[in-house]
């Protein structure tokens, strides 16, 4: 949770920075890009109190809106081979280059949420067939976009102009005013409707995950407060969105937004890749339960697809957390150490004072089917 507070606020950050120069003409009015941000943030706020199928049925609109936008610019810079024709370099790893370790934290940050369909399945129909599919259609639909449009744009600039690209403030808007002109005006347009749905479809997750989470007594129970009106989570909504805000807001008065957003977006991604290691990890735990009990679940899905993605998630950890980074991505590793106590210590007082909401945490977060399908449930021995 405090990964994606984090992680959000350089989001944030970046978005009211993105609207003063590329929507409002670059202002020069002193404090303009807080105010931006904080009302950015009451916007993307908005259809999530208002209720799931609102925010939802907007989440999808605005998706489709930049889905197919994307594609054809995509498509057509491809057809017509870009700007020095198509080539297989872009898809060559570049040797050690450190660049592309600190990258890939970031590269993590674009998937992260891919898992915002399970918080749902209290509220969704046949969740047992529904989540998996939306989950793993997440993954895959999005890897394809990123995939392709990221071929399409060194495509357009060019494999030896990858200099040019990396300093555009707009780079598809670069490529669209040469090859598909009149998409060009509604490229920024296309950014800030694909970070609004990502914004309304993560605020939508995690504020089913803090609201079911404080019903249960794993933190404030006034977090599960619902709006009279609406009747949704809005006291959750807040209480996610506000601190990130705050964040992000308040990180300008030490750096510029462009240095801000990218350091507190590898920060706050750290948080979400332990979390995603020590899940691979569980798995693996689990699995050896299940085996000392009699039960056998498939090794290919319960062993080595989790030891593949610990393999996987260690090359953000070390990109992030190795020696010799520039400042103020050196106190990373610090700053890590401290997410991670703060993680540890809560478990523990957690366990000391409310040991049925820690033990009941997966029914909590997740729904009661988590532990209604658990071979082995709290209390078995195990």
């Amino acid at each position: 949770m405090l990964g994606y507070i984090i992680a959000f606020g350089g989001i944030y950050i970046f978005v009211g920075s993105y609207i003063v120069q590329n929507v409002l003409g670059n202002s020069h009015i002193w404090g303009l890009t807080a105010i931006v941000t904080i009302g950015y943030g009451a916007l993307v706020v908005a259809p999530v109190v208002v209720g799931l199928k609102f925010g939802i049925r907007i989440t999808v609109v605005l998706y489709v809106f930049e889905v197919v936008l994307l594609l054809a610019l995509s498509l057509t810079i491809l057809f017509k081979g870009g700007a020095s024709g198509l080539s297989a370099t872009p898809f060559h790893w570049p040797g050690g280059s450190k660049d592309v370790l600190l990258a890939f934290s970031l590269a993590v940050l674009a998937f992260g949420g891919f898992e915002a369909a399970a918080p749902l399945a209290e509220e969704t129909r046949d969740p047992r067939r529904t989540v998996p599919l939306a989950v793993l259609g997440a993954v895959v639909v999005s890897g394809i976009i990123y995939v392709l449009g990221s071929y399409a744009l060194v495509t357009a600039f060019g494999v030896g102009h990858i200099g040019a690209l990396a300093a555009d403030g707009n780079a598809f808007h670069t490529a669209a005013k040469v090859f598909l002109p009149f998409v060009a005006p509604l490229i920024t347009w296309v950014f800030l409707s694909s970070v609004t749905s990502s914004y309304v479809a993560a605020n939508t997750q995690t504020s089913r995950v803090i609201f079911a989470g404080a019903r249960g007594g794993l933190w404030s129970k006034s977090l599960a407060r619902i709006s009279p009106r609406f009747r949704t989570p809005a006291w959750a909504v807040v209480a996610f969105v506000a601190p990130s805000i705050l964040i992000g807001v308040v990180s300008t008065a030490f750096t510029d937004p462009g240095t801000a957003s990218g350091f507190l977006g590898t920060y706050g991604i750290l948080g979400l890749i332990i979390m995603y290691l020590v899940a691979n990890l569980a798995l693996i735990v689990e699995w050896a339960k299940f085996r000392r009990n009699g039960i056998r679940k498939n090794p290919w899905l319960w062993v080595v697809t989790p030891v593949i993605g610990i393999v996987v998630l260690a090359i953000p950890v070390y990109g992030d957390l190795r020696p010799g980074q520039p400042s103020p991505y050196n106190i990373l590793p610090w700053l890590t150490l401290g997410l991670i106590a703060v993680g540890v210590v809560y478990a523990l007082v957690l366990g000391a004072t409310r040991p049925q909401a820690l033990a009941q945490a997966p029914a909590l977060l997740e729904g009661d089917e988590s532990l209604a399908t658990d071979p082995l449930p709290v209390g078995s021995g195990d």
